[in-house]
């Protein structure tokens, strides 16, 4: 079972995300917006996340834990991604969401599901910083998001984007 940092849950909200990358991104982000009782914690990988969730259920930090937000990248199958994190929580005996985005209604420890990029889309946090970041682009008319990408930067048009450039 993987070692939680007992002695260093001290927030009302822990975030579980995969790897070091997504921790150093979501722990900027809970910074920049001034989210002092979150806590970001990287479970090592999404194999993970089913002994991290076992594991801190009996932490003696868990105990002041009021939200539990879990966050995985959807890869090539979103549904899937969400179902592991979903049976995980389930298999450790914490509250399960019925779909993303969508929290637990438990009193005293709420628990959400994130599966990146979001809807149905397969992906990850790259993909979808990648759309952020071009998306003021396309305003611009035409398909200049992709034109307008540095040199050798080649990234897939989301499927709504995709249905969009079609029906033209």
């Amino acid at each position: 079972m993987p070692e939680v940092p007992e002695s260093l849950i001290s927030q009302p909200a822990v975030v579980l995300v995969e790897g070091d990358e997504d921790k150093r991104f979501f722990g900027a982000l809970v910074k920049r917006l001034n989210l002092d009782t979150f806590q970001v914690f990287a479970v090592g990988g999404k194999a993970k996340f089913a002994g991290w969730l076992r594991a801190i259920k009996s932490s003696p930090g868990f105990a002041t834990v009021r939200h539990l937000i879990v966050i995985r990248d959807a890869d090539e199958d979103p549904k899937a991604a969400f179902q592991s994190i979903r049976t995980a929580l389930i298999n450790a005996g914490l509250p399960a969401p019925e779909r993303p985005l969508a929290s637990t209604g438990d009193t005293r420890l709420v628990v959400t599901i994130a599966i990146l990029p979001g809807g149905d889309r397969p992906g990850k946090l790259e993909d979808l910083c990648l759309e952020v970041i071009t998306y003021p682009l396309s305003l611009r008319g035409g398909n200049s998001r992709r034109s307008n990408l540095p040199t050798g930067l080649e990234i897939a048009s989301p499927p709504s984007a995709a249905r969009n450039d079609a029906g033209r």
